[in-house]
């Protein structure tokens, strides 16, 4: 015969939970600072992604219409050098700027490079369509417009860095 020990099963799970295993509501998460940061943060993405799909449009239409005229492998080859100054300028100097002056004087500048960015199109579509094809000039300002984004693109580590940077 069994003991009556050995029929009992140890651990049995219970239906009950324990209050400390209850998540909290999702309510109680979405605090201020916590939608302020979502907001920013998609705000940042949505002109992000704006700015993303539109210079390559703008980079291959026609400098009749407004444009730059490059053909493909050149966009790429422009997309691909920004790229590559983009990574390095965010790993050099993203930290110090942060270290310099706080996350939140980074992040405000970072987006306020929005407005120059955006309106640089004109300029270098006026300039291009002066000289009647891409001159220098107009280099010297897609050069400019990228180190823009460069400095924007600080942003996107604003909003990740830890809070134990602050304001100055």
């Amino acid at each position: 015969p069994r003991s009556e020990a050995s029929s009992r099963i140890p651990d049995a799970p219970t239906n009950e939970v324990a209050q400390d295993d209850v998540p909290p509501p999702l309510r109680s998460l979405l605090t201020r600072p916590v939608m302020l940061s979502i907001a920013c943060y998609s705000l940042l993405g949505f002109i992000d992604v704006m700015f993303s799909a539109l210079f390559p449009l703008f980079c291959a239409t026609p400098i009749r219409l407004g444009g730059l005229g490059f053909d493909p492998p050149r966009i790429g080859a422009v997309l691909g050098i920004f790229g590559l100054c983009d990574g390095l300028f965010q790993g050099f100097f993203f930290s110090p700027m942060v270290d310099r002056f706080g996350v939140k004087p980074v992040l405000q500048f970072s987006l306020w490079m929005f407005a120059p960015m955006f309106a640089l199109f004109p300029v270098m579509s006026a300039v291009t369509k002066a000289h009647g094809a891409v001159s220098a000039v107009t280099w010297t300002l897609v050069a400019l417009q990228f180190t823009l984004v460069c400095f924007m693109d600080m942003a996107y580590g604003a909003l990740f860095t830890n809070s134990k940077y602050p304001s100055r």
